[in-house]
């Protein structure tokens, strides 16, 4: 897969900060689509073939948690980096049941945008 084709989801019900993931990633050559909710980021899993999603663990409509098991229920083959404001976030028991771990963690405000592009880059090489 080369990185033009890597299609990302980043989902974040602040339109600010999913605006600038998707302006960093573009530049970085992926090709990236926003859902501003949990259900809209529901309805394009289920639409659309995407290689990773970006997600924020505290959507307007539903938790973090709950939509990536719901997203991963729908494409078991999709990449799931959370995004959080939680300096205190761990992950769920459900979660790394399904194969989340601490990299596939990103605290906000994100200092170093490279560190996400190349962590979807070797995540989605690892598999």
């Amino acid at each position: 897969m080369s990185e033009g084709e890597i299609k990302v989801l980043v989902i974040d019900d602040e339109k600010m900060v999913s605006n600038i993931l998707r302006d960093f990633l573009e530049d970085e050559d992926f090709t990236v689509e926003i859902a501003q909710s949990g259900s809209e980021a529901l309805e394009k899993i289920r639409a659309n073939s995407y290689d990773a999603a970006v997600v924020d663990m505290t959507l307007n409509d539903m938790d973090g948690d709950k939509l990536i098991k719901k997203a991963l229920a729908i494409d078991s083959c999709l990449l799931c980096l959370i995004h959080t404001g939680a300096v205190d976030y761990t992950i769920s028991t459900e979660l790394a049941d399904l194969g989340i771990s601490d990299e596939h963690i990103f605290f906000k405000p994100i200092h170093d945008m490279t560190d996400l592009s190349n962590r979807i880059r070797s995540l989605l090489k690892e598999r």
